[in-house]
């Protein structure tokens, strides 16, 4: 009995090597070595949900081409842990890369139920709507950045172009002059700072 335990110990550690090393590859830009750690660990442990997450990372950050094979990464660490943020993000996020707007927002649904005040989530999701032109959950999502993150200057041009699109022509002139502000002061503060 002992002996499984120890054995089970080691794989383990083994995984837990391979997942640093590939995140440190990763790091380097060194995306075929990492995606092969990546690959070594969930053939040691397939139901390790980590190891799929970050080989979806590296596919769907640096391998447009492979979104497809990202998304199925993707998909199974949320079917390992459905409870996982990043993964239900960074699906998303893909699914937006490919124009699937839907299907992403779904995604970004579920990374709000497990974390509402992550502000990117609510960006992407706005973005998402903004495309299809729907503009008013758009502004929905801005709105909500704003509460969470009020000093994101981004996002007053975001919801001014959303407003742009309902035809509110007059907010969206004060949210783009907000951003305009708050961009022009954050360039003056890092010239002054060095």
């Amino acid at each position: 009995m002992q002996r499984g335990g120890k054995k089970k110990t080691i794989i383990m550690d083994n995984i837990d090597s391979l997942l640093s090393e590939g995140f440190a590859l990763h790091e380097q830009y060194l995306f075929d070595d990492a995606i092969k750690c990546y690959d070594e660990a969930i053939n040691l442990n397939p139901d390790d949900f980590q190891a799929w997450y970050w080989k979806g990372c590296v596919l769907s950050d640096f391998y447009v081409s492979k979104l497809d094979e990202a998304i199925k990464c993707y998909d199974e660490a949320i079917k390992l842990n459905p409870n996982y943020f990043y993964a239900w993000y960074n699906k998303g996020k893909a699914l937006t890369e490919k124009r699937l707007f839907f299907e992403a927002i779904e995604c970004f649904n579920e990374a709000i139920k497990l974390n509402p005040t992550d502000y990117e989530v609510w960006r992407k999701k706005g973005y998402a709507f903004e495309t299809l032109g729907l503009y008013e959950e758009a502004i929905e999502c801005y709105d909500e950045m704003i509460k969470l993150n009020p000093t994101d200057y981004e996002v007053w041009y975001d919801k001014g172009s959303a407003l742009e699109g309902i035809g509110d022509y007059e907010s969206a002139k004060i949210m783009k002059e907000r951003y305009l502000s708050s961009f022009l002061k954050t360039i003056t503060a890092s010239t002054e700072n060095g």
